[in-house]
């Protein structure tokens, strides 16, 4: 939870409520944690015992963020009927908690939600006293805890366990979507009983903690096979109005990433302290970019005369805990030592104005033309995304610091250190120089930003984005009316297997010899049917099969149904066809030219001509295939198939791809891709279509062959991950307003229409139907890597695009649609000179999330490879060196700690009583280390400044 919140005046709120906030505003809640601490060791408190964690040896979920007082929450739904709860989303804390009946005082008539009720919950259930987390055993039974935080809130609880998913705020549709309970987990939370302060008054319900730490949602969805992987996202915007309804203000993607938003690759920074519990980067190196007067603030690479680096001491900044990226603190908070250097640097920037933290009366524009942060991180890994140009690519350092160009550079724009308070109409910085040990970067620094929290590989992630939920919500819809009304999951949600419309390949009269009716003089005989779909969209893991779809239609148990690799399903089904000469001598069936046959429109209910689907290509299946089928409506009102050789037994047609299901589990084959926005000036997003989708992916393809004929690709290597509006004002950090300092403003200007695609670089010599992913080195995806530099070296020519749409109305008028006809052909209305590329990169395909390492192989593999090149005896050698290797780390390293102790007694910064109590503990945790494994979080007793574990302190003070 924030900590630190935006004051409730800049909402309008009463100045009785504003006092709650106090006058703690200029240090972080983990200041005010560590000078706690040192309060406590005044007063030589006995710490509480510490409950260690411990770690457990498919898809991703995205939802909505809404505006809170400077504070982004999430909606979930808790308990069987599901009750919709507020949380606040925060990686500063561990625990979820919320009121609950019978919480005494606790806000409800400011939250969203009345309190929870555990009564109508049949999923209900305490937590007993032997499973209780961090919490003591009360008189009543109850695992009860208690959290306080640094401005003066605190609460009371007790655990208890209840299904639990993240969803939607509608109260009428959210609690039943299927692609949102379907990540429903049992989820031990507190039901809090009491709280004081900002938790009174805030608009959301409760906190929700989001650190690394076992009690987290994302680890126990993790643990539970929910998520793919231990990681999520948050993406923030800030909008100007808060509402018990919902304001939607971001993006929260849980399990994975999801890049159809962002307008930069991703770029990753180090986890410097994975086992402490929380997300801390090491920061190197902080400069001051002058203001322009533009929202485009990535400006080192192309103006590096702007940019003014400060002096730095990195032991300072990054003491203590280190710099935490803390999504429930709202403001930013560095070290105190660079103060001085900072307001050196900014009178500089700005001509002499003096940097303060009170209000200012300034218009927009002359709030746009003040400096920009720029925060230096190092980065996960000595080259952060494999094929990324750290010159040409926003999030890197590049020329900036040419020992470290592919540290991570995070952007803070004034619109982003800056708060805006509508009712007084001024601007307060919200950039603090207080912190005496670290620092925290907060929500204000990861604002336009999606942010990845990766506990599972040490990282965190940022790429520039517009954090703007509505484009997902404008697409879904789009989605839906391509797919006729067919309920289809959004990107990374549990989705099932959608099929086209039924279409006949065989019917029962061509199964059966007619004439076998006057040889035998039998009344009926027995036939069988066939009739084909094509898979229009593969089921995610846990999503219903195709098979299973496709049996929907099943008449009787000999009917057999079959979906074969190339991702057609075939349905035979036994027939009887009478003998009679009315049946045997009718004519075939005819093609219905101008069909009068009529079936209602899926979104206005008005009938319209029955046709027989789109007759365009499926999905890509695991095998790297897909599958399209042509039909037409014939006069006994069933759709046919258009089948060149009928007697060859195959259905359609099939080609290549290497996107969707294709290379899902083996990045070998799909090493790379490069990821593209287009923008298509003029354009109508509501008339894109699937076939739209096929137009423009084989001009892409032939004008990229046109350019470089060794780029082997084709249309099914495209793939569209989304089309949304190409909108005036896409900063991506407020909401979308162009105005100027008249005040004329236009909230929704678009200039067309905006598209997202993907084209795969794949690797032919790769066997898609291996089962197990492949081995490839380093060295073997450098052609790859060199193919996806040309295909990203072409999107930049200034004429490719304006070839590619002019190629993309030929397609269409080819495919029958006429030029002039903006309805049936959406290039039409398109204007080339206008249209653009407006940015590309590429992607490095990842396994379990990690980059390909220098020899990526399985650990079957790599048993085999050992077998093969060495003997036993070399090996038993090996595994010595390296034990003993190991042996001489742990004890030079624990010589070089004790000194490092030795040497703060001297300085009297530890105290000599308390050296003996450090020593046992380390022991303690180098014991504990090794029965917990690897990659699990070791909370430490130790004594050291700034380095306490939330619950070291009484009353289990939180950073939130």
């Amino acid at each position: 939870m924030g900590g630190v919140y935006t004051p409730p005046e800049a909402f309008g709120l009463s100045e009785k409520n504003s006092k709650l906030i106090g006058d703690r505003r200029d240090i972080s809640r983990h200041e005010v944690l560590y000078r706690a601490q040192q309060q406590q060791e005044k007063r030589k408190l006995d710490l509480p015992p510490l409950v260690e964690g411990s770690l457990y040896e498919t898809n991703y979920q995205v939802a909505p963020l809404l505006q809170g007082f400077g504070t982004h929450y999430a909606t979930a739904w808790v308990g069987t009927p599901p009750q919709r709860k507020s949380v606040i989303v925060d990686t500063g804390s561990h625990f979820t908690a919320f009121p609950c009946v019978g919480c005494k005082n606790c806000g409800e008539e400011h939250h969203t939600d009345r309190y929870f009720d555990p009564k109508i919950s049949t999923s209900f259930e305490s937590v007993d006293c032997k499973q209780c987390q961090q919490a003591t055993c009360n008189k009543e039974g109850r695992c009860v805890f208690s959290q306080s935080y640094t401005e003066g809130s605190s609460w009371q609880a007790y655990q208890v366990r209840d299904q639990y998913f993240i969803g939607g705020n509608d109260p009428q549709t959210a609690p039943l979507d299927p692609s949102d309970r379907a990540f429903s987990i049992p989820f031990m939370f507190g039901c809090q009983t009491s709280e004081t302060g900002l938790f009174l008054t805030q608009l959301a319900d409760g906190i929700m903690g989001m650190s690394a730490h076992e009690a987290t949602l994302v680890k126990q969805m993790f643990n539970k096979k929910k998520l793919r992987h231990n990681m999520f996202t948050l993406c923030f915007r800030r909008e100007l109005a808060v509402s018990k309804s919902g304001v939607l203000a971001g993006v929260m993607t849980l399990g994975g990433i999801d890049t159809r938003l962002n307008s930069s690759p991703m770029v990753f920074a180090k986890n410097v302290q994975p086992r402490a519990g929380w997300y801390t980067v090491y920061l190197k190196n902080v400069y001051i970019q002058q203001g322009t007067g533009s929202e485009d603030y990535y400006l080192p690479q192309s103006r590096p005369e702007l940019v003014k680096k400060i002096p730095i001491r990195l032991e300072s900044v990054n003491s203590g805990k280190g710099v935490i990226v803390d999504s429930g603190t709202t403001d930013t908070y560095l070290s105190e030592t660079l103060k001085k250097p900072f307001l050196a640097a900014w009178a500089d920037a700005t001509g002499g104005e003096e940097y303060h933290n009170n209000a200012m009366k300034m218009s927009r524009s002359q709030m746009l033309k003040l400096p920009t942060v720029l925060i230096q991180m190092q980065a996960y890994g000595t080259k952060n995304a494999g094929s990324l140009d750290p010159d040409l690519t926003n999030g890197l350092t590049g020329a900036l610091d040419p020992k470290y160009p592919n540290d991570i550079l995070l952007a803070v724009p004034p619109t982003h250190y800056l708060e805006y308070s509508p009712s007084k109409d001024t601007y307060t910085s919200r950039l603090y120089f207080t912190e005496s040990r670290g620092g925290v970067l907060g929500a204000n620094s990861m604002q336009g930003h999606d942010v990845l929290f990766d506990w599972e590989n040490g990282r965190v992630g940022f790429a520039v984005s517009t954090c703007d939920h509505k484009e997902l919500e404008e697409n879904e819809e789009n989605i839906i009316k391509q797919n006729e009304g067919g309920i289809v999951g959004e990107e990374g949600s549990v989705v099932d297997c959608v099929l086209s419309k039924k279409i006949i390949s065989k019917t029962c009269r061509e199964s059966v010899d007619v004439a076998s009716c006057q040889k035998e003089s039998v009344g009926t005989l027995s036939g069988f049917e066939t009739w084909v779909r094509v898979i229009e969209i593969n089921p995610s893991a846990n999503g219903m099969t195709c098979e299973a779809a496709a049996s929907a239609d099943m008449t009787s148990a000999e009917d057999t149904i079959s979906c074969n690799d190339h991702g057609i399903c075939e349905h035979t089904r036994v027939c009887m066809i009478e003998c009679d000469s009315s049946v045997i001598n009718a004519p075939k069936p005819k093609v219905v030219e101008n069909p009068e046959t009529t079936e209602p429109n899926y979104e206005t209910g008005v009938q319209q001509p029955k046709h027989c689907g789109d007759s365009l290509w499926g999905s890509c299946t695991k095998s790297c295939s897909q599958a399209k089928v042509v039909s037409v409506l014939m006069d006994d009102g069933n759709c046919h198939i258009v089948d060149d050789d009928p007697n060859d037994g195959k259905f359609g047609e099939v080609r290549n791809c290497h996107i969707d299901s294709c290379g899902q589990d083996n990045p070998c084959l799909v090493p790379f891709v490069v990821h593209v926005i287009f923008g298509f000036h003029g354009a109508n997003v509501l008339e894109w279509n699937k076939e739209s989708e096929e137009h423009f992916a084989v001009a892409l393809t032939d004008g990229i062959k046109a350019r470089n004929e060794v780029v082997n690709i084709g249309p099914g290597d495209v793939h569209i991950l989304m089309t949304s509006k190409w909108r005036e004002q896409e900063e991506g950090t407020e909401a979308n307003i162009v105005t100027n300092d008249a005040g004329d403003a236009d909230q929704d200007a678009t200039r067309g229409m905006k598209l997202i695609a993907e084209i795969s670089i794949y690797n032919p010599t790769i066997d898609p139907s291996s089962q197990s992913a492949s081995s490839c080195a380093e060295e073997d995806l450098y052609e790859f890597a060199k193919i996806a530099l040309q295909v990203h070296s072409i999107m930049q020519e200034p004429q490719f695009f304006l070839d590619v749409i002019n190629q993309s109305r030929s397609v269409a008028s080819g495919a029958g649609l006429g030029e002039s006809q903006s309805a049936n052909n959406p290039f039409a209305l398109v204007n080339p000179q206008k249209s653009k590329v407006l940015t590309s990169w590429t992607i490095k395909s990842e396994v379990n999330g990690n980059g390909f390492s220098s020899s990526f192989i399985s650990q079957d593999g790599l048993w085999a490879k050992l077998q093969a090149n060495a003997t036993i005896p070399v090996i038993a050698i090996g595994l010595a060196i390296i034990l003993c290797v190991l042996s001489m780390g742990v004890y030079f390293g624990y010589r070089m700690e004790a000194k490092s102790d030795l040497a703060e007694v001297r300085r009297g910064k530890l105290h000599s009583s308390n050296l003996m109590e450090r020593m046992k503990a380390r022991a303690a945790n180098v014991m504990t280390e090794k029965a917990k494994g690897k990659y699990t979080p070791i909370p430490t007793r130790s004594r050291r400044m700034g380095e306490f574990d939330d619950n070291d302190l009484d009353g289990d003070m939180e950073l939130a």
